[in-house]
């Protein structure tokens, strides 16, 4: 029963205070409870997606739970701040047969009490202990940019799906319009007005239309099944999500220069924080190992009790403190520790330049990403009035007898191309608005919320 109560480490508590570094759980960044059931038997909203993502999706937990393995192994390195116990006991029991054949009984017991604690070491101590911190929050950081990754995945792939479902209305509703097509050049075909030939183009033109549809379909379900994979489900969950409410009000600019938000991004990234923790460690290794040489103080106290005898019993006894002070001795290693870590803060420190490199570039790409986006926008607006006034007048003019056939597919093949243009364009806005605010480190709990508005 001791032995279990004392490695029963929930009885203790944490006594280190690691408690104000340890990582919230995935759920908490959006306030919503992952004990909760969440059922798809109502369309699901973008809210709805990234919640079942942070709950569901795996390397999330993995990365909150070596978090958390970091938070306990600082509070390992802040025990060297206590004394090391150790209790020691045995019994021994001796028999013993002489020449005359008599036989010798002995036995002895014996039980000891050892105490530890380092009393000085230059600093090493305390070394250890803030690389061990430095290890914690980078694998906190590590953690905070796999949730924004996670939820910019989510909303990607969710505004993927929505630009699939419309690119197959779009194949169905081309289709009807070649159908259409068909039946007026056999129409005139028939009354003499126009050559076989365009019977056969108009045939060729639905048959593109059938297989553009084959297509569409078949991106809806490999992108459903990617929305489900991103949210923890197997990719051939049934589910519906909420249907797309445009919202010109979020199709603006950000208050915020290309310059500003590289600024931003260095400042607010958690993946770039993380990379310079690493550069914290190797610095304070290579203070450590500068120290190495010097001498470490230690105090040391015990009590030892044994009970032996052969007929009769005896006690002894001995009590013990003393300081010892232990001075290590290895140049030639010690040369190569230090030259070894050196090196090691000279790569970490070339790491964070390229990760910093990369963190400018990935906010100057996704600031003019999301600009670029929403002229698309615009442009794909006009593009589509245009090619759908085209579209009206070339198949009148073809059924009045005045136009060409090819004038119709042309206009027809204007007319998709702009439908898709324009789906592709403000869908795109989402997410490139989403993957800009990933750039610069902000893909948090509001974000979320401000996108959900716009998709009720």
């Amino acid at each position: 029963m001791l032995g279990e109560a004392i490695a029963d480490s929930s009885l203790i508590g944490d006594v280190m205070r690691t408690d104000k570094y340890r990582a919230q759980a995935p759920e908490h960044q959006l306030n919503a409870a992952c004990d909760t059931p969440h059922t798809l038997d109502h369309p699901i909203s973008l809210f709805d997606s990234v919640t079942l993502a942070l709950c569901n999706n795996p390397q999330t937990h993995a990365t909150w739970i070596g978090a958390l393995a970091s938070a306990d192994a600082y509070g390992v390195q802040k025990t060297s701040y206590l004394p090391t116990i150790s209790v020691d006991g045995g019994t021994t029991f001796t028999r013993t047969r002489t020449a005359n054949e008599r036989n010798t009984h002995r036995y002895s017991n014996g039980a000891s009490l050892n105490l530890g604690y380092l009393l000085y070491d230059f600093g090493r101590r305390e070394i250890s202990i803030e690389q061990s911190r430095q290890a914690l929050l980078a694998a906190n950081f590590g953690y905070d940019s796999v949730l924004q990754g996670t939820i910019f995945a989510t909303i990607s792939v969710y505004f993927r799906y929505q630009a699939a479902v419309q690119t197959l209305q779009t194949a169905k509703d081309s289709h009807k319009y070649s159908d259409e097509s068909l039946n007026a050049a056999q129409l005139r075909y028939k009354n003499g007005l126009a050559a076989y030939a365009d019977v056969l183009q108009a045939k060729a033109a639905l048959s593109q239309s059938e297989l553009e549809i084959t297509q569409a379909k078949n991106s809806v379900i490999t992108t459903k099944g990617s929305l489900a994979n991103v949210m923890g489900l197997p990719p051939d969950t049934d589910f519906s999500i909420d249907d797309y409410v445009r919202d010109k009000k979020q199709e603006k600019a950000f208050n915020i220069s290309a310059s500003d938000a590289i600024a931003a991004a260095k400042k607010a990234r958690p993946d770039l924080a993380a990379v310079s923790m690493q550069v914290e460690q190797a610095k304070l290794e290579l203070t450590s190992r500068r120290r190495e040489n010097l001498p470490t103080v230690n105090l040391s106290a015990g009590r030892n009790y044994n009970n032996y005898g052969i007929l009769n019993q005896r006690n002894a006894g001995s009590d013990s403190i003393g300081v010892s002070l232990s001075i290590p001795i290895s140049l030639v290693g010690h040369k190569y520790n230090v030259a070894s870590a050196e090196k090691s803060l000279e790569q970490e420190r070339y790491t964070y330049e390229k990760a910093e490199r990369d963190t400018e570039l990935d906010a100057f790409n996704t600031w003019h990403a999301y600009d670029t986006a929403l002229k698309s926008v615009t442009t794909s607006e006009e593009f589509l009035n245009s090619a759908q006034a085209v579209q009206k007048v070339s198949l009148g003019r073809y059924k009045e007898g005045v136009g060409a056939f090819i004038d119709v597919l042309n206009a027809q093949a204007q007319f998709t191309a702009a439908r898709e243009h324009l789906i592709a364009a403000v869908y795109g806005v989402q997410i490139s608005r989403a993957d800009f605010i990933r750039a610069i480190g902000g893909l948090d709990t509001k974000a979320v919320h401000e996108m959900t508005e716009a998709t009720p």
